[in-house]
């Protein structure tokens, strides 16, 4: 007896069929009929858009997004946050201003000694307080004085930030993220800049507290007194007109370790050949407008510096101000860095 058509020998003539139909929709799948909408598990986020010939692409939802400025320091601070160098710098700049102002506090406590074994004691209330205000001037400069020396340390930091990202080619990324390039170097500078004055200025505040604990009772000051607390602030302003300006040579340099000799050169250096040539006038008279004699007019606890000066209206010489040393030392790290701009701006990267 001839088995129905389609049948298979055993009985199971209808069986092959679903079983064929199981199998291509638990494996790969089966071809779609004609005019038929193809159904895709694409992963969660994405879009897809259909090509001709039947190719798809997939696409983030977030492509056609613009990177806001917020966005670029947001990318900025967890870049500079997860960068070793970051916390070895600053907690040696923080380390070093701290002990620098701890070792400081000594100098005044010993002019106090002094003045007891001349017998301090034995002159009238008046002129013990005269004698003991002179020290204590020496005392009000205690929180700032680890910045003179720690001030390299926050000029390397900002060079690093920059120029670490050329040598390791993360500045590639960097610009690919943001091609008008201009937004990711403001933001990048701004979480430097104050990140490095919000460490300086912990730092000094710290060395005041220190300093009130090792220094005579005698000494003891507060913030307020003796304009403390402005230079402590003018300090602070230091640190990131210096880290501004390290950051622009490390836009133009594109390299740490030249970045870091340059402003060596520049903070340490120029100062030490300027006072070698102080002979001819035209180098003294350049001499007063470097970084860090702007700088240590900025961070003195007088009004003004003596011996920064420059001619004044009749003919004699005239102390540069803390503001007009702060205004000098702001065009000169702007010019340096607005440089530097326009420079990574036009090169390749």
């Amino acid at each position: 007896m001839t088995p129905p058509q389609g049948s298979t020998p055993g009985g199971r003539g209808h069986e092959a069929e679903p079983r064929r139909a199981a199998h291509t929709t638990h494996g790969a799948a089966a071809p779609e009929p004609a005019g038929a909408t193809a159904v895709e598990n694409r992963p969660a986020g994405r879009e897809s858009h259909a090509r001709e010939g039947g190719v798809r692409e997939f696409r983030s939802k977030y492509a056609d997004h613009k990177v806001g400025f917020f966005k670029l320091v947001r990318s900025e601070v967890i870049k500079i946050f997860s960068l070793a160098s970051t916390y070895w710098l600053l907690g040696i700049a923080f380390v070093l201003t701290v002990g620098m102002a701890a070792l400081f506090a000594f100098v005044p406590n010993e002019s106090v000694k002094i003045l007891q074994e001349k017998g301090l004691d034995k002159l009238p209330s008046a002129n013990q307080a005269e004698l003991i205000q002179s020290v204590k001037e020496i005392a009000y400069s205690v929180p700032m004085r680890g910045i003179f020396f720690s001030i390299l340390i926050f000029a390397a930091f900002s060079v690093v930030v920059i120029a670490g990202e050329y040598g390791t080619g993360m500045i590639r990324s960097t610009m690919t993220a943001a091609p008008k390039r201009i937004g990711a170097i403001v933001a990048k500078l701004l979480v430097a800049t104050i990140l490095a004055g919000a460490v300086a200025f912990a730092a000094m505040l710290v060395s005041y507290l220190v300093g009130q604990a090792l220094l005579d009772p005698r000494l003891h000051y507060g913030l307020g007194e003796g304009n403390v607390m402005r230079v402590i602030l003018m300090n602070t302003v230091y640190v990131m007109l210096i880290v501004i300006m390290g950051f622009g040579l490390g836009l133009l340099l594109r390299n740490s370790a030249g970045g870091i000799c340059t402003i060596i050169g520049i903070l340490f250096a120029l100062p030490i050949v300027a006072l070698m040539a102080g002979q001819l006038d035209w180098v003294a008279d350049a001499a007063r407008f470097l970084p860090n004699r702007l700088g240590n007019i900025m961070g003195a606890v007088e009004d003004s510096s003596i011996g920064l000066d420059t001619p004044g209206g009749d003919g004699g010489p005239k102390d540069i101000s803390w503001n007009i040393a702060a205004m000098w030392l702001c065009i000169e790290s702007f010019v340096v860095f607005l440089a530097g701009l326009l420079v990574a701006k036009k090169r390749d990267v």
